[in-house]
């Protein structure tokens, strides 16, 4: 049994060896990246982004310490030959993985402390936030190829393999794609930004989060949707951040006994109240009696509220309905209900019998 794995059986210096030379990385290692961390810190002390670059490696450093350690510890005992090579191919892998993790934690580090950060608008977040997706799945493709390589996995062979097969593939994965295409269109066309209040489908809410494959919506009854990029790209999004403006149009009904006097007077003080409220677009405001209802003689009154979040919208509606009750007590007009008049036939033959 010992043959499949040394050359020769190992003796207890040797055991003894590996031993020891693992306790003494375990002991240093910490102590060794902890000053290694501390010199670099120093020596880019004026540059932040930097330091937060360096403070990013120090767990991949580490762990490609220890596993040095254990890897030359372990090729002092007499392995044959294939097993030597198996460690050293594990070792390289390991080291290739590491590295490209601490190269996905820099770049990390970089776009959120430096670019996303410094980028004048959302849509340049955006960009760079796709940007930095895209960079770490090259190095983690890269890294992927290599490990493949060094277990002697003929990586051409492979490609071309994959690419007989993509037919097959992009037909399975033919959402997936198109949900990753539509991703890629939000990006660069930019119909809507994180923060934005859209709706689509008939879903209204906030953009929390734009992905390669969904787009997270925050509706306002505080559920989290997530929707399929492709919806945004088929479908038609209505942004109602980029309109500058929310309206509201809604109709007050009076009662038929309300003078045509009174009508003007309401008409009027509803045009004033509105042209005086600092959150009302003067240029959009209408009020007119606009037709003859069931029950009511309905006025029309529509405008435009600048404040585009939901609950200051709210509010602003609030405080213009309540003004308009307080017109309507000060002229001593009242409100119409749906009503309804009954006619009973008995009496009303009686009414025109005594005519």
């Amino acid at each position: 049994m010992t043959e499949l794995i040394f050359s020769r059986i190992p003796t207890m210096g040797e055991i003894g060896k590996v031993f020891l030379i693992i306790l003494i990385v375990l002991v240093l290692r910490r102590l060794f990246v902890t000053q290694i961390i501390k010199w670099m810190s120093r020596a880019f002390k004026k540059l932040k982004v930097l330091n937060i670059m360096i403070e990013k490696t120090k767990k991949p450093l580490s762990i490609i310490i220890l596993a040095t350690g254990i890897f030359f510890a372990l090729i002092t005992l007499p392995f044959n030959e294939n097993l030597m090579s198996f460690l050293l191919s594990v070792y390289k892998s390991l080291f290739v993985f590491m590295a490209a993790q601490t190269m996905i934690r820099i770049v990390e580090a970089y776009f959120n402390a430096y670019v996303i950060k410094r980028s004048e608008d959302r849509r340049q977040k955006q960009v760079n936030t796709l940007i930095s997706k895209i960079i770490k799945l090259v190095v983690i493709i890269i890294a992927i190829l290599i490990i493949l390589t060094e277990f002697d996995v003929k990586v051409q062979s492979l490609l071309a393999g994959i690419g007989i097969s993509g037919i097959a593939f992009a037909l399975a994965a033919q959402d997936t794609l198109k949900n990753i295409f539509g991703g890629i269109i939000i990006y660069m066309d930019s119909p809507f930004n994180i923060g934005d209040i859209i709706i689509i489908n008939n879903i209204e809410g906030i953009v929390e989060d734009i992905g390669l494959r969904s787009t997270k919506l925050r509706a306002f009854d505080k559920g989290l949707v997530s929707m399929p990029n492709a919806a945004f790209t088929d479908g038609t999004v209505h942004n109602y951040s980029r309109r500058g403006s929310r309206r509201q149009r809604h109709y007050v009904g009076v009662t038929y006994s309300t003078k045509p006097e009174k009508i003007r007077k309401i008409i009027s003080g509803i045009k004033e109240l509105l042209i005086s409220e600092t959150d009302v677009e003067n240029d959009g405001i209408i009020v007119r009696f606009e037709k003859f209802g069931g029950s009511s003689l309905d006025i029309l009154i529509s405008y435009y509220a600048t404040k585009l979040d939901y609950n200051e919208f709210m509010e602003v509606v609030e405080r213009i309905n309540l003004k308009i009750m307080e017109l309507f007590h000060k002229e001593e007009v009242d409100f119409a209900f749906p009503s309804m008049s009954l006619y009973f036939e008995n009496e009303l033959k009686k009414g025109m019998a005594k005519e």
